[in-house]
């Protein structure tokens, strides 16, 4: 009801009844009543199917329905006021999908799944007095799960599994005479990574926000694979997980947030986006474009240098002796004549000037852009420590133009036209490269620049900045530590408006908190030398029962979170390609998932602790579980 009808009718009431009894005030409270809306049976029905909800019906004998609701708000929804509770008689389409996408739907759904969950782990009388009776069996169970895990953790494929079990058999380990299949070994290594999955879902649950990374690569099948990862706190630490690998239908934008939707939706994340503080992929348009990427549909460079810089290292140290080899190669008439020929080509070019000096003065490019890249591959990166090694690489890299490095080194050992016992063939005058080298520098430095400008200059960034406590003023000058970061503090509410409303942070209490909290870290001199993560982890967990800081570690931990490189996903890719081999072809997307999460998330193998996949997998209602029972045959 309206403010405006509300006082109407307070004035009805407070002034004296007119003088036809009220009809005419009867009549419009009728015409304001929602005419109800019908629809048949099999049209509801299509609603259903398309929107993917269970609706209530209550259908006439001519088989359409005069009423519906929500049947998981019925039972599971916090607010039982809702029409979709008590019966909708306006059996719309827009109406049902409003409610679809409604907060108190998708809590229900959330209330819903932990629900399931609960009552799928929890062990009834029955079985609990069948575990506690069938101990002999559960631990030789713990047994084939720990070699199964092995084969995962050491991507080997299942076939693997019946021969380490003889192998353990002949050193006297008695395992019975079930599940000796590689089939088994499958179902194991499923419940295993289901065990992952369980805790991946608790830590998506718990953590206030998260950001997303994805990159797409091909299988060895050339099937196009996108892999997911998400950003979370754990402990109040941000961490990077494992979530899903998929197949998008297309490689499009929309095929690719169709993908994450459905990676997400694999844990009951529909509305992932209320959390969602950064994305991060590859620079492709698709992913990253300004219209219609991933990116922008969903609210890194990552430079790979430091193998580059590991092979040229191997090269020139190993220069003298490469070419002694491939001159006794060349020289053996035994060799075929045109390998004789590669070999003598090889050493044509090893022995050039220019090449040499090219690889003395890569190497001090490299040296600094790797340790760009290894920053930048860390988890434990943030936006100041990202700033800090920019600036200083700067500096180096512009020494460079005055400063040989390496090339000197190089010149230095050169006698002549000789460098290490050797003749080189066509020897320039250090003058001439000189223009060269500079002009290498001057657009490597315009690269980095360009590419990483937003670090420096966007106010996002640069207020994420402030939670350096290392860059603060000092608690003597108490003055100006107070006044830091008060506007760096709006800026992050002002981009993060939306989370933060989510998370019931409010603006002023944070600022507040963030003055109380800047004296409290100055003053604790054993801060200092802590990294800031670990700084804001143990402040969290201190006043985890007290929440005298709740809403500034709230902002603190979104920027924690904010994505600053892609290198998980590579690496999950290099995983994918290790395990999905020429000879394993035929792994299907759903396996080839949970290997991939076992491979990059499991623990050690002595780490490694079987009792919750047994468990899960004893309590899984899909098939009986006969342990003790022996198959018909030989376990070949």
């Amino acid at each position: 009801m309206s403010i405006t009808s509300f006082f109407k009718r307070q004035t009805l009431a407070d002034d004296s009844m007119p003088a036809d009894g009220g009809k005419k005030a009867r009549i419009e409270e009728k015409e304001r009543q929602p005419v109800p809306v019908t629809a048949t049976l099999k049209t509801v029905q299509r609603w259903e199917k398309e929107l993917n909800i269970t609706l209530g019906k209550v259908v006439d004998r001519g088989n359409v329905c005069t009423e519906i609701w929500c049947e998981c708000c019925r039972t599971f929804a916090v607010d039982h006021t809702s029409n979709f509770v008590t019966g909708n008689q306006r059996v719309k389409k827009e109406g049902v999908k409003y409610h679809k996408d409604s907060t108190s739907h998708k809590d229900a759904l959330h209330i819903k799944s932990a629900s399931l969950k609960r009552a799928r782990s929890k062990a009834t009388p029955f079985e609990k007095s069948l575990m506690k009776m069938d101990e002999v069996q559960m631990a030789k169970m713990e047994k084939l799960f720990t070699t199964a895990y092995y084969l995962a953790i050491n991507e080997r494929p299942f076939s693997d599994f019946p021969k380490l079990l003889e192998l353990q058999a002949v050193n006297g380990l008695s395992l019975g005479e079930t599940y000796f299949t590689d089939k088994a070994a499958k179902e194991f290594v499923g419940q295993i990574a289901g065990s992952y999955f369980d805790e991946l879902k608790s830590c998506l649950d718990k953590t206030p926000f998260l950001s997303i990374f994805s990159d797409g690569s091909t299988d060895r099948t050339e099937s196009e694979k996108k892999s997911i990862m998400v950003k979370v706190l754990d402990d109040f630490y941000p961490v990077v997980k494992y979530l899903k690998l998929k197949e998008p239908e297309n490689t499009k934008s929309l095929g690719i947030l169709d993908a994450i939707d459905k990676a997400f939706s694999d844990f009951d994340m529909e509305d992932y986006h209320r959390k969602t503080v950064g994305y991060c992929s590859d620079g492709a348009s698709v992913m990253m474009g300004a219209k219609k990427g991933c990116g922008v549909l969903l609210t890194g460079l990552n430079r790979w240098i430091n193998h580059k810089l590991r092979a040229i290292t191997k090269l020139l140290l190993n220069w003298k002796v490469l070419i002694i080899h491939l001159g006794n190669y060349a020289e053996d008439n035994t060799n075929k004549g045109e390998d004789q020929a590669k070999a003598k080509g090889i050493i044509r070019k090893l022995r050039q000037y220019k090449l040499l000096w090219y690889l003395h003065f890569m190497k001090d490019l490299l040296n600094e852009v790797a340790k760009i890249s290894l920053l930048f591959q860390r988890e434990d990166i943030n936006i100041s420590s990202a700033v800090t090694k920019l600036q200083s690489s700067m500096v180096i890299l512009r020494n460079l133009m005055d400063n040989p490095g390496e090339n000197q080194q190089f010149t230095g050992e050169i006698q002549g036209d000789e460098y290490r016992e050797h003749t080189l063939l066509n020897v320039l005058q250090q003058a001439t490269l000189e223009p060269e080298r500079r002009r290498i520098i001057q657009e490597l430095i315009d690269c980095l620049e360009a590419r990483f400008e937003n670090l420096h200059h966007d106010p996002l960034f640069l207020a994420c900045r402030v939670f350096d406590h290392k860059t603060w003023p000092g608690i003597q000058d108490q003055q100006a530590l107070l006044q830091y970061g008060a506007e760096d503090i709006k800026n992050l509410f002002q981009h993060f408006s939306v989370v933060l409303t989510n998370a019931n942070c409010d603006q002023q209490e944070a600022l507040s908190e963030w003055n109380d909290l800047k004296l409290h870290v100055s003053r604790n001199g054993h801060f200092r030398a802590v990294h800031p993560l670990g700084v804001w982890q143990r402040i969290s967990q201190e006043d985890a029962g007290r929440n005298d800081y709740r809403n500034i570690l709230t902002v603190i931990h979104i920027t924690s979170l904010f994505p600053l490189f892609n290198a998980s996903c590579e690496r999950s890719f290099s995983t994918m390609k290790r395990i999905k081999s020429d000879w394993r072809c035929r792994l299907t997307t759903e396996t080839l998932d949970r290997l991939i999460g076992i491979s990059i998330s499991g623990p050690k193998l002595n780490q490694f602790d079987p009792k919750p996949a047994v468990r899960r997998w004893w309590l899984d209602g899909e098939k009986k579980k006969r342990p003790a029972t022996v198959p018909y045959g030989s376990k070949q």
